[in-house]
């Protein structure tokens, strides 16, 4: 029975400067760039797709956090990145993450809270702008 649930939070001790540079290598290296798991072609999936409960549409809580990338959750990874030297990773996740909020602001007129990991789509919330002006 599996007891672990892989979600982007546990990127947060790359943030934080908590593990060695061996552990961040394998972190990043054997989870996080594992594109079925985290590393989408819109940014990092808030939850595993090897999860169950990984399931990307629009939730009667506005805060769904089963596989959809946020823009928090972007940042957070991408300043862990950065810490730990990962430049090139780090330039890719900007890259998508600005490109992804360009195409809703010119499409929507208007940032969404949460995207759709494969197609860049807004998923919830038109008009959410807080941690997305990071």
């Amino acid at each position: 029975m599996q007891t672990e649930i892989y979600f982007p939070q546990s990127f947060l001790p790359l943030w934080a400067g908590i593990p060695t540079k061996e552990q961040a290598q394998r972190m990043v290296r054997e989870n996080l760039l594992d594109e079925k798991a985290f590393w989408a072609p819109y940014g990092i999936r808030s939850l595993s797709k090897y999860e169950k409960m990984y399931r990307v549409v629009p939730s009667s809580s506005p805060s769904s956090w089963h596989g959809g990338v946020w823009i928090l959750s972007n940042y957070l990874v991408f300043k862990g990145l950065c810490r730990y030297g990962f430049e090139s990773e780090a330039k890719e996740l900007a890259e998508k993450t600005a490109l992804l909020l360009d195409r809703d602001l010119k499409k929507n007129g208007a940032f969404h809270e949460y995207y759709h990991p494969e197609t860049g789509e807004g998923v919830y919330n038109k008009g959410f702008s807080s941690w997305n002006l990071l």
